[in-house]
């Protein structure tokens, strides 16, 4: 996963968990380069437990990036220290995402920040019809 120093720094400095927040991750080429934050929605019966993405929000920050040229790279969310991996509900939401995806999006990043300690990455990519999750490792530039 190739990001800026400066997109990689804002993800590091997320608020300490919980609540668990996230959002999506934006840029050009490949390179991560603009982090939009969302707080999620607050009425979701795990609210403080579990980020739910605000998606009109969300949608809305593409639409007005995309204008600009930026491609949609992932989503992030913060963990606790605790959780140190993704959980089932991570890996079921992000094999929903991809399923939505159009064919042209082959891969998206899905990193997992433990604010103020250390960023983890997940790959996850459409091959043939199964959606493949792997540990990936972050470049800063």
């Amino acid at each position: 996963m190739l990001i800026t120093k400066e997109a990689f720094n804002e993800l590091i400095n997320c608020p300490i968990v919980p609540p668990e927040m996230g959002g999506i991750l934006l840029g050009n080429s490949s390179i991560i380069d603009i982090v939009i934050f969302d707080s999620g929605i607050k009425e979701h019966k795990n609210s403080g437990i579990k980020y739910v993405p605000d998606i009109k929000f969300l949608n809305k920050c593409l639409s007005i990036y995309s204008k600009q040229g930026k491609r949609f790279l992932g989503m992030f969310h913060t963990h606790a220290r605790q959780w140190k991996n993704l959980s089932n509900d991570d890996i079921h939401y992000i094999k929903n995402i991809m399923r939505a995806m159009p064919s042209e999006i082959k891969y998206l990043y899905f990193p997992l920040v433990f604010p103020g300690e250390n960023i983890k990455a997940y790959k996850a990519q459409k091959k043939s019809f199964q959606i493949i999750i792997n540990k990936e490792e972050i470049e800063q530039i």
